[in-house]
């Protein structure tokens, strides 16, 4: 049986999905933080471990959620997105951003 992904590996995937969902406007910002900028805000997407290292499938997880919508439709706040893998299932949780505008 092959070894899973690294955690890098793991967050360059999530990065890159980001990404192509918003072309330009995404930055590892340090350890399991990545920022995405979206009509001058800045989002902060924060991967818990347990997210990272025991979703099993875990961009197939991120994909079908609604983490990109709700990126979408946060127009003039900063949020902080915190993707968690709980009770077998993906799960966001959203705050306002302390440092959110451009």
């Amino acid at each position: 049986m092959p070894n899973p992904p690294s955690t890098t590996t793991r967050l360059t995937a999530v990065q890159s999905y980001l990404e192509e969902e918003f072309p330009g406007c995404v930055e590892a910002a340090g350890k399991n933080v990545i920022v995405v900028s979206h009509n001058h805000i800045r989002h902060h997407v924060v991967l818990q471990p347990s997210f990272v290292h025991l979703c099993p499938d875990y961009m197939r997880a991120l994909r079908e959620s609604d983490l990109t919508d709700y990126m979408r439709e946060a127009r003039l706040q900063a949020r902080r997105f915190l993707v968690i893998w709980q009770e077998h299932n993906i799960r966001i949780r959203s705050t306002l951003s302390e440092t959110g505008r451009q």
